[in-house]
C-alpha cells in the first residue's frame, strides 16, 4: 500500500523513541503522538515538569482534563510523561513492560490491565482505584498506601507484599499463588475475592466488612483434617460472610493448638514409657 512519505517520517520518529525507551523533549512531538494515541480525545495541556528531579531528562509533562486511553495500540513504551488525568486512564491491552510513564494523580480510575508489567513501580499514588490485572506481577511494590478498588488477578503472586494497608472498596485477587494473608491489607471495607489461591492458612486474616471468596482444596482440606469442615463443603464455592472465616480460622487456630500440645503429651509419655522400659531392663540385669 501506497503511503505519503510524511507518514513514513512521523513513522520512523515514533519507532525511533519506542526503541530507545526514551520521553520526548519538544512539545510538538508530545502534541504529534497524542494525536495519534489520545482515542478520547480529551482537552489536554502540556506543562513544565513540576518535578525538578524530572526536568532534565523529562522537561514537559501532561494534564488530561477529562479520560485518556490508548487501549489496545500493541504499545511497548509511551514516550509521554502524564502528570495528572481529570477522569480514567486506560493503558489496557497493550505490551508494556512498566509503568515510568505514568501520571502522579488520576481521579478516575487506572486501568493497567493485559499487559506485561512485572513491576507496578511508577503507579500512580493518588487514584480512585487500580486495575492491574493479567499481567506478571511477583509483588505490590508500587501501590499506594490506600486506594478504593484493587484487582491484581491473574498474576503470579506468591505474598500480598507491600499491598495496600487501607482498601476502601473491593479487593480481587483471584488466580495467583497467595498462601496465606500476610502483609495484605489491614482493612477491606468492601468484598474480597481470593478465588483460586493455594491459600493454607487463614492466619493474618484481614477486617473484611462484606462478603468472601475463597477457593483453595489446600486449605479445606486441612480444615476437614481437623474437624473444622465436613467432607461435603470442600467443593463448594465459598462466598461468605466474613465472620465465617473469621471463626474459621480461630477454630482451627484452637484445634491445632490443641492438637499440638496433644502431641507433645504423646512424646512426653512415650518417652517417660521408653525411659521406664530401659529401667526396667537394667533392672533385670
Amino acid at each position: 500500500m501506497f503511503e505519503l512519505p510524511l507518514n513514513n517520517f512521523k513513522k520512523s520518529i515514533y519507532s525511533l523513541f519506542q526503541e530507545k525507551k526514551e520521553f520526548f523533549k519538544s512539545k510538538r512531538k508530545i502534541e504529534f503522538w497524542m494525536k495519534q494515541h489520545h482515542s478520547t480525545q480529551s482537552d489536554y495541556s502540556i506543562i513544565d515538569n513540576p518535578n525538578i528531579e524530572q526536568k532534565k531528562e523529562i522537561p514537559f509533562v501532561v494534564n488530561v482534563h477529562g479520560h485518556f486511553s490508548c487501549f489496545e495500540q500493541s504499545l511497548t513504551w509511551i514516550p509521554v510523561k502524564f502528570y495528572e488525568i481529570e477522569g480514567y486512564f486506560n493503558c489496557s491491552d497493550n505490551q508494556l513492560k512498566n509503568l515510568d510513564f505514568d501520571p502522579y494523580k488520576v481521579q478516575g480510575k487506572f486501568i493497567c490491565y493485559s499487559n506485561q508489567l512485572a513491576s507496578l513501580a511508577g503507579c500512580p499514588q493518588l487514584a480512585d482505584s487500580i486495575d492491574a490485572s493479567y499481567n506478571l506481577l511477583k509483588d505490590l511494590l508500587g501501590l499506594p498506601e490506600e486506594v478504593n478498588h484493587l484487582n491484581v488477578s491473574k498474576n503470579q503472586l506468591t505474598s500480598l507484599l507491600y499491598c495496600p494497608k487501607i482498601i476502601h472498596g473491593d479487593f480481587i485477587c483471584t488466580n495467583n499463588f497467595i498462601k496465606n494473608f500476610q502483609f495484605g491489607p489491614d482493612i477491606i471495607s468492601g468484598s474480597a475475592n481470593f478465588k483460586d489461591n493455594p491459600i493454607e492458612s487463614l492466619e493474618y486474616f484481614p477486617d473484611i466488612k462484606k462478603s468472601v471468596q475463597i477457593r483453595s482444596k489446600i486449605l479445606f482440606e486441612k480444615m476437614v483434617a481437623i474437624n473444622c469442615l465436613q467432607e461435603s463443603e470442600t467443593n463448594a464455592f465459598f462466598n461468605k460472610d466474613p465472620n465465617f472465616w473469621k471463626n474459621l480460622h480461630i477454630i482451627s487456630h484452637q484445634k491445632e493448638k490443641a492438637l499440638r500440645e496433644n502431641q507433645i503429651i504423646l512424646n512426653s509419655m512415650e518417652n517417660s514409657s521408653f525411659i521406664l522400659k530401659e529401667n526396667k531392663k537394667i533392672k533385670k540385669i
